[in-house]
């Protein structure tokens, strides 16, 4: 378990320290907590503890849970007895998030993700793809990449740079005999990418890009993000209503269909994929209980925003009656 700490000095800077790399005895809420609660005495940081941000599983929930009662059976100082102590972590949801959506479309980019990890398996099929490259007067020198399948912005990245060399890959099919004839013996489902998975990789990387840049920006650690994950939150909330409503009012045949300008992508291919990203995004964001209200309360402190902009976008995602009941929190 790594525990690190995010903290401001008297100079009003910014510093992110490791204070431990352990291992622990199990993955339950108990031990966790345990781990957690000493490495905090053994700093005196226990009376200094404003929030803990984890992953979203049961297990350190659970160890949130008991860490808030052992620091107050001890009686360390916590803000508001520990009540918002828990906040999860918003960039695993979003993993979460867009990992459901990209289930939707899931055959394109496994078509995309075997041949690039067909090419790479050897120093010569690469060499050959290269010279493909050159060949199609592609000027780019970003290097085929594969995914890790539990971080999605790498399969973005992957998906990104492969599409660059989209023309490429088809003159590799002719210039290499086992390109076509290896790369579905290792699974039928891994065959060649054709122009409608190329197509689809295109406007899935439109789509993903608001999330990817999202991803960016609250994963940085030299600036405070506090202050920029409720906006972000809305964010993502009005770009999965609007793609909603925008399939419902449209109809299938219709010309317009053919995508949504702001998206640059078709309508049909990612309904589907919508609607499993908000109904994720629900199970964490969809009611004013799941939302820890500091995530509201930072972005008063930003001189951009004040009450103002939390009190218009709380009403914007809950409907007047409850964004006024947590307004009213808030304040």
């Amino acid at each position: 378990m790594v525990i690190t700490i995010h903290f401001v000095d008297n100079d009003w800077k910014l510093h992110k320290k490791i204070l431990n790399f352990c291992a622990i005895s199990s993955h339950k809420g108990d031990d966790i907590a345990v781990v957690l609660g000493k490495c905090l005495d053994e700093w005196g940081l226990a009376s200094k503890l404003f929030t803990v941000t984890v992953d979203n599983v049961a297990s350190n929930s659970a160890a949130c849970t008991t860490l808030v009662s052992d620091l107050k059976r001890h009686d360390h100082h916590l803000f508001s007895r520990g009540e918002f102590l828990h906040v999860r972590c918003i960039a695993q949801i979003l993993n979460l998030i867009v990992w459901d959506g990209l289930k939707v479309v899931g055959k394109s980019i496994k078509h995309v993700r075997a041949t690039v990890k067909f090419i790479r398996q050897s120093p010569s099929r690469l060499q050959r793809f290269q010279e493909c490259a050159i060949a199609e007067r592609i000027e780019s020198k970003a290097s085929l990449c594969l995914d890790v399948p539990t971080r999605w912005n790498s399969t973005y990245k992957m998906l990104g740079t492969a599409l660059v060399y989209e023309h490429a890959f088809t003159k590799y099919s002719k210039r290499d005999p086992y390109y076509n004839i290896e790369l579905p013996k290792d699974d039928e489902a891994d065959r060649p990418p054709n122009s409608d998975d190329w197509k689809q990789v295109k406007h899935l990387l439109v789509f993903l890009e608001v999330f990817y840049n999202v991803t960016m920006r609250l994963s940085g650690t030299s600036y405070v993000t506090s202050n920029l994950l409720f906006f972000e939150i809305v964010a993502i909330h009005s770009m999965l209503k609007y793609l909603e409503e925008v399939v419902e009012t449209i109809d299938d045949n219709d010309e317009e269909s053919e995508g949504i300008e702001e998206l640059g992508c078709r309508v049909t291919t990612f309904d589907g994929m919508a609607k499993r990203m908000m109904m994720k995004y629900d199970k964490y964001y969809g009611a004013p209980e799941k939302m820890n209200p500091l995530v509201c309360i930072a972005p008063i402190f930003d001189h951009w925003y004040k009450l103002v902009g939390p009190e218009v976008s709380l009403c914007d995602l809950f409907g007047e009656m409850q964004g006024s009941a947590i307004v009213s929190k808030v304040k």
